[in-house]
């Protein structure tokens, strides 16, 4: 894999555990998760996870066997590691199932895992399932209107994602013609709009936390999310475990390159709280008005152009599709 500068996991990870060591106190008087008598009475089994499409609406039920029999055919590879199940969330770009990994326990997972030691807030992301429980995953189908240079960037930035606190991770990927899916881990989730209003403070705290967190750790690896928004922060209120996913449309930032764009906007200071608006003598207009008619233009692209997804736009070299259109854990012997 070409040198791109991103952290490497074990350092990332020795920096994150320094960092959680000095919230340590803070973080035990948090009494956010919840009592043996919560999860009795609030977790779902495993046979009530596998069973939540049919307290759907009929009709939506319908649509979503019609579009998982869809995708099983229009990526057939799928069907040998994974059994879909539910459709979790559907968008503009991609739609995301969920599925029972039927091969978890044949595969060393130890990459995705990471190595979060018990004291630090994503330490549940370590813990590999008990053998022989069934393992639910988030399979992300990702539709041609996507165009194969976003598709490759949002692998690329996952790849460099691994070992990041409260980041959904890449567990592996498949393409068959035009078609591309990405699986990722379950995170059980509320609606946002269910809970927010009641969430207790050590709650929003907790929320805060592992945001933030997750922030904190991408942004070490210089990369921008540019689409935070509680769609795409998957929180449990009921275990404080939370985790930032879709980066769709994520970039990667390096402060020794020359900027790409013009910031119209000051940061925040102490006379104006949410920055202020620049003035045109502090930001070369010409310049801002070259990059829009740019942008003009490629909106023009041939329609034929858009999505297109062939061997030939996913270069060999590019090892993390390249080595990602396969599984590519070793088997446990």
């Amino acid at each position: 894999m070409e040198d791109w500068g991103g952290v490497e996991d074990e350092e990332q990870e020795q920096y994150d555990d320094d960092d959680e060591q000095e919230n340590d106190e803070e973080h035990d008087d948090l009494d956010v998760h919840p009592t043996s008598d919560d999860i009795d009475c609030f977790a779902l089994d495993e046979s009530e996870e596998e069973a939540t499409l049919k307290l759907k609406p009929i009709d939506e039920q319908l649509e979503i066997q019609h579009e998982i029999q869809d995708f099983k055919n229009a990526v057939p590879m799928l069907g040998d590691d994974y059994k879909l199940i539910d459709r979790l969330g559907t968008g503009t770009f991609s739609s995301v199932y969920k599925a029972i990994d039927l091969r978890y326990h044949e595969w060393d997972n130890s990459p995705w895992l990471g190595h979060h030691p018990p004291a630090s807030s994503a330490h549940y992301q370590s813990v590999p399932k008990p053998q022989g429980s069934r393992v639910f995953v988030a399979i992300k189908r990702i539709y041609v209107t996507s165009g194969p240079e976003r598709i490759k960037n949002e692998l690329l930035l996952m790849e460099l994602c691994r070992g990041c606190r409260h980041v959904s991770q890449l567990i592996t990927a498949f393409r068959h013609e035009d078609q591309v899916a990405i699986v990722m881990p379950y995170h059980r989730n509320e609606d946002f709009r269910e809970y927010f209003m009641e969430l207790p403070m050590p709650g929003i705290k907790e929320y805060f936390r592992c945001l933030l967190r997750a922030l904190r750790d991408i942004h070490a690896r210089h990369i921008i999310h540019r689409d935070v928004k509680p769609a795409n922060f998957l929180f449990d209120p009921r275990t404080g475990q939370g985790s930032l996913c879709d980066f769709g449309l994520a970039q990667r930032f390096d402060s020794k390159a020359p900027a790409h764009g013009a910031c119209l906007h000051t940061t925040m200071s102490k006379d104006d709280a949410h920055g202020k608006y620049r003035t045109k003598s502090e930001y070369n207009s010409d310049w801002v008005r070259s990059q829009q008619v740019a942008a003009r233009k490629k909106s023009k692209t041939r329609a034929e152009f858009v999505g297109l997804c062939s061997s030939r736009y996913f270069s060999p070299r590019f090892s993390p599709v390249a080595v990602l259109m396969e599984r590519t854990f070793s088997k446990i012997s």
